[in-house]
């Protein structure tokens, strides 16, 4: 789970695709919504930290994010975990052995004995009515108390999926796992890299373009949609599937697989105006095809779809939700889903490429008030449009991967600047050594 070279164009495609820059964000609100990128359960971990400065924040994320390129290599991880007991083994020998010695112990005890002693003449001296009805007490309790408050809300601000009394987000999934996968996507006629998170099936994308998985191209069997394995350096996970594409075939069978991996990501894809098989090489991972088989010639030609919530649901506070979606059209394929702009003010979605399976799918809806939100069965929380969502084009991995990323037009030219530099600063801190 490496963030490279190209953390930067990510970052910055977050900040301008979710709908959530403002001129008005500081430092330390940027670098919230650019938390949420990252995956759920790395988001989890940053947020359990309580940092309370940038400085602090950045350090926490390096952190994080060298143990995570470190365990990347199991070979190593596993070389680092054998030191690591044989280093704790020699200690606690050389602990008994001091233990053993008995003017040591002696001298070890009385320090403890003197610092104990001390901490409770302390904290009697707080905690006494004296102290507390005093001008001094009732300023440093006060100040105790605001002290929390202001660092909760300059932490996790308005724009941030997490809890500020101490409560971890709450992700729930019914799905086993959560990675990152690395692909290539065409946005704008540019080949740019892509973060997938594999556990909730959604890649943050802009609903004016037609995005498109990079593939390489085989020489007998069309288009090949290769996701990070095990023979990549950003995911280490045992795993080579791909997914083959066949163009021109009229009323071709779409095979859809019981087993696949990645189910959430690779079940399906592309059954609209396009005819195409799912298939995994045999060679190197176990994937049949199942029984159950879906015509792309049944799909109902429509340019506009409406996907509403299946049954009652509750958004805890501060809590990213995996929540069923259906639609009234039995169809099938990878689908953009763009949010209702009517549900922001109760809770947001991001745009999210799903895979619909009979017209069913699934997102994270995420309520970032205090409050719990009512979701009733029926509501429309968002909507796809066909016409995006019909290109399907082959392209080829050996095209130049250095292309410049297309700036969005309305941010001004000084705000872009700010952005570049803080971005080249998470850039600097997660490119690999």
């Amino acid at each position: 789970m490496q963030l490279g070279e190209n953390l930067e164009k990510y970052f910055f495609d977050k900040l301008r695709l979710c709908n959530l820059y403002d001129d008005n964000m500081n430092e330390l609100n940027k670098i919230n919504v650019i938390m949420r990128g990252l995956t759920p359960s790395l988001v989890e971990r940053v947020y359990l930290m309580e940092q309370k400065t940038t400085e602090e924040l950045l350090r926490n994320l390096r952190l994080i994010n060298e143990g995570v390129t470190f365990a990347n290599s199991r070979e190593d991880w596993n070389q680092s975990a054998k030191l690591q007991i044989a280093a704790i083994a020699s200690n606690e020998n050389e602990g008994n052995r001091r233990f053993e010695n008995g003017n040591n112990y002696q001298q070890r005890n009385f320090g403890r004995e003197s610092r104990r002693d001390f901490h409770e003449r302390s904290r009697n001296q707080f905690n006494s009515n004296q102290f507390r009805g005093s001008y001094r007490g009732r300023g440093i309790i006060r100040n105790n108390q605001s002290y929390r408050i202001s660092k909760a809300s300059s932490i996790f601000g308005k724009h941030v999926v997490g809890s500020c009394e101490g409560r971890s987000v709450d992700f729930q999934n019914p799905r086993s796992f959560h990675s990152l996968i690395h692909v290539k996507v065409l946005i704008n006629k540019h080949l740019v890299d892509c973060v997938v998170d594999t556990g909730s099936a959604i890649s943050l994308i802009n609903s004016s373009v037609v995005p498109r998985i990079g593939v390489r191209v085989e020489h007998c069997n069309g288009p090949v949609v290769t996701f990070a394995n095990s023979q990549t350096d950003q995911l280490r996970m045992g795993i080579n599937s791909e997914v083959v594409f066949r163009d021109n075939l009229v009323n071709q069978t779409f095979y859809v697989s019981d087993n696949l991996p990645f189910d959430a990501i690779l079940g399906i894809d592309w059954c609209l105006n396009s005819n195409c098989v799912i298939s995994c090489d045999a060679s190197n991972c176990n994937v049949t095809p199942s029984g159950k088989t879906v015509n792309c010639s049944s799909v109902i030609e429509q340019h506009c779809l409406d996907f509403t919530v299946n049954s009652d649901i509750v958004l805890p506070s501060r809590t990213a939700l995996w929540i069923p979606l259906q639609t009234n059209t039995k169809i099938t394929g990878s689908l953009l889903l763009q949010p209702l702009s009517d549900n922001h003010s109760k809770f947001s979605i991001p745009y999210a490429v799903c895979s619909v399976i009979d017209g069913i799918t699934g997102l994270y809806a995420m309520n970032t008030s205090p409050f719990e939100v009512t979701i009733d069965a029926g509501t429309k929380v968002a909507m796809c449009n066909l016409r995006d969502n019909a290109s399907v084009s082959a392209i080829n991995l050996e095209e130049k991967n250095d292309v410049q990323f297309d700036v969005n037009p309305d941010i001004p030219t000084v705000e872009k600047g700010r952005i570049h530099k803080l971005l080249k600063k998470y850039a600097q801190l997660f490119k690999p050594k």
